[in-house]
């Protein structure tokens, strides 16, 4: 005689599902709103639209922002994929995206 089989999850299991699941969506809501450079690679947003500033928040600054293209000497100001015009390495925006 055969048994039947029945599915019955752990809370562990359940939680430890629940969580990936969720990392998951955490992660392609992120990748979804990420911002890219314009396709015709010239920087398109202002500075004003952005929340420009030239004085980093905490350990955020633009030499440390994976659009940022610094300048041949490092403590000149460098120029931006997403936002027009001149960036200071110091600097920080509302856009700044930590090197991957």
């Amino acid at each position: 005689m055969r048994r039947a089989i029945s599915v019955h999850p752990s809370r562990r299991g359940l939680l430890g599902l629940g969580l990936a699941l969720s990392a998951l969506a955490w992660r392609s809501a992120r990748a979804a709103t990420a911002p890219t450079p314009p396709a015709d690679g010239i920087p398109n947003l202002s500075k004003s639209a952005v929340g420009y500033r030239d004085i980093p928040e905490r350990d955020k600054q633009c030499s440390h922002c994976r659009w940022f293209l610094a300048a041949s000497d490092p403590s000149a100001a460098g120029h931006c994929q997403l936002v027009a015009g001149e960036i200071s390495p110091s600097g920080w925006c509302d856009v700044w995206t930590p090197h991957a």
